[in-house]
């Protein structure tokens, strides 16, 4: 099998067998939680019966560094800190499984996407997988 992508590796112990590459330009800073909220989930189909989940409704705070240029980046978002599947780590520990919504198809967030080469003037940056921005 042949897979070519600038932000992630195969992980065969990953959901989904694939990982962000980390990067030391993306700083995840803060994340600021908002009020509590009991969010009920419709089953998965069929039979499957719905469940309810504890979420954070919040901003992540994180810096993405290129060069000798910082973009601080403030993105709504939603917590839960029962689950880890996502790669965004403050302070040495991951924060738990981020989403953009709180309705099924869950939009979920694994962390920032980022490139650079010394051989190009530029950085690719991405916040999702239809999304690609350009930094010069």
């Amino acid at each position: 099998m042949s897979w070519n992508n600038l932000f992630k590796r195969i992980n065969k112990r990953k959901v989904g067998n694939e990982e962000i590459i980390s990067t030391p330009n993306v700083r995840y800073k803060y994340f600021q939680k908002l009020k509590l909220e009991k969010v009920r989930f419709s089953g998965g189909g069929g039979n499957a019966p719905g469940f309810t989940k504890m979420l954070y409704p919040g901003y992540l705070f994180t810096d993405v560094v290129f060069k000798n240029d910082t973009l601080k980046l403030k993105e709504f978002m939603y917590l839960d800190e029962e689950s880890h599947t996502s790669s965004v780590e403050i302070n040495g520990k991951n924060i738990g499984a981020l989403s953009k919504n709180k309705a099924q198809p869950v939009e979920q967030i694994n962390g920032y996407m980022y490139y650079t080469n010394d051989d190009v003037k530029y950085a690719l940056f991405s916040n999702n997988d239809q999304k690609l921005y350009l930094m010069k």
